[in-house]
């Protein structure tokens, strides 16, 4: 899968949005099939066994700082042990990454959002109409209209972020963590058409984890792990450096 090469930081990539790895692999298999890889061995090969146990790091705790739940922390911590019952090697360690990767990412969000609003019609058709985007969006763009300048700043810091990423993996092969900091929210809880500040707080405090994938471009995969209390899916990141 390619990103996008036309973005500051290229945060934009191809994938699928799937509900158990066995989809997610057959998704991968039918890629392979139309669009073979060099150099690698296709998925529906024997399945790679690494020649070595792995080197494994685990964080369960918010960059930002904010609470995650108790059963999420669990769902990822059960993941691990389970790795290291197959002989990993696991080590638990605080989140190594900052919050301002986070708020800097959300800024360049607004910067990607208005490149959109300000090139639809050419990169889309001629009569488009931005003023129908959702509220969502055209506040993300006011951002960027607002501090161009804050907003140039973020992208530098998150160019040079993938350095800082890949400083983490001269000592481990996989990383583990949240995908999300709480269960689905209720339907609503997020809608484009609330108070901007409000729906970015709790964008930032539900997905404090998913940044720093974005920002790293570096290959991570979303899987569902475990249940919470009330029965709904917890989903855990192993992200790699290559």
């Amino acid at each position: 899968m390619e990103g996008s090469n036309l973005l500051p930081v290229n945060i934009a990539t191809d994938g699928v949005l799937t509900r158990s790895v066995r989809d997610t692999i057959a998704f991968y298999q039918h890629i392979e099939r139309a669009r073979p890889l060099r150099g690698v061995k296709a998925l529906g090969a024997v399945p790679p066994t690494p020649e070595r146990a792995l080197r494994i790091g685990v964080f369960v705790d918010s960059p930002i700082g904010t609470t995650v739940d108790e059963d999420v922390k669990d769902s990822v911590l059960s993941a691990a042990r389970s790795c290291e019952e197959l002989g990993h090697n696991v080590q638990s360690l605080a989140c190594p990454f900052t919050a301002q990767v986070v708020d800097d990412f959300l800024l360049y969000w607004g910067l990607a959002a208005w490149l959109q609003k300000v090139t639809a019609r050419v990169m889309l058709h001629r009569g488009f109409d931005p003023r129908k985007l959702e509220p969502w969006t055209l506040h993300m763009a006011q951002t960027f209209r607002e501090q161009p300048r804050v907003c140039a700043e973020a992208s530098l810091r998150l160019r040079s972020f993938q350095s800082t990423y890949a400083q983490l993996f001269q000592r481990f092969d996989v990383v583990m963590c949240p995908t999300v900091a709480s269960d689905a929210l209720p339907i609503g809880h997020l809608a484009t058409d609330l108070p901007y500040e409000l729906v970015r707080a709790r964008l930032r405090t539900f997905t404090p984890f998913t940044p720093i994938q974005n920002a790293s471009g570096a290959p991570a995969i979303s899987l569902p792990l475990g249940r919470s209390a009330s029965g709904l899916e917890i989903r855990s990141e192993e992200h790699t450096s290559e």
